[in-house]
């Protein structure tokens, strides 16, 4: 049955003429079928990026000698050996793996969190911005550019795109 079309109900009997069957119509809500569920596709984009943000937990404990050799891989030549720049790069990391934690934790119930997935698409962006800018200002590889703030620009407008297709469909009905 369409959507649209009414349901047509016949009941057993009247209260004031059991022999004559009542016939009583009810309108169906809008149905879903050929709708997309735009939630869950935001809670999987989010906890894709929240797996791979997972990973930076492991920068974390790891040897100082693979950061030496992925450092030298992108072509970024010697890392430094000052304290500061290890350090930095483990915090950096433990944050990135918090977030992903906290991109899990609103995952879980986009409708409930939906002011922080507004939040985490609009954020993604400027990320996005921020972080080619300066990338590319400071020479990056190619691969790091595109990695880094491409990336995040396209997460950033797939949930902006997600959270604007729920909305439109939510106002047809």
């Amino acid at each position: 049955m369409h959507a649209r079309e009414a349901d047509i109900i016949l009941t057993a009997s009247r209260p004031f003429c059991p022999a004559v069957p009542a016939v009583s119509i009810q309108h169906s809500p809008p149905s879903k079928v050929h709708s997309m569920d735009y939630r869950n596709l935001q809670a999987w984009v989010l906890r894709a990026v929240a797996i791979v943000e997972l990973f930076a937990f492991g920068a974390v404990v790891m040897p100082r000698e693979w950061m030496t050799e992925g450092h030298r891989w992108l072509g970024l030549g010697d890392l430094s050996q000052a304290p500061a720049v290890e350090a930095v790069m483990r915090q950096v990391s433990f944050a990135y793996g918090l977030h992903g934690i906290g991109l899990l934790v609103i995952a879980s119930d986009v409708g409930r969190y939906r002011p922080l997935v507004i939040l985490s698409a609009f954020g993604y962006l400027a990320y996005g911005a921020v972080f080619l800018l300066t990338d590319v200002g400071l020479g990056m590889p190619r691969l790091w550019v595109v990695g880094n703030g491409g990336s995040c620009l396209l997460v950033g407008a797939i949930l902006l795109g997600l959270l604007w297709a729920e909305a439109r469909e939510s106002s047809r009905f």
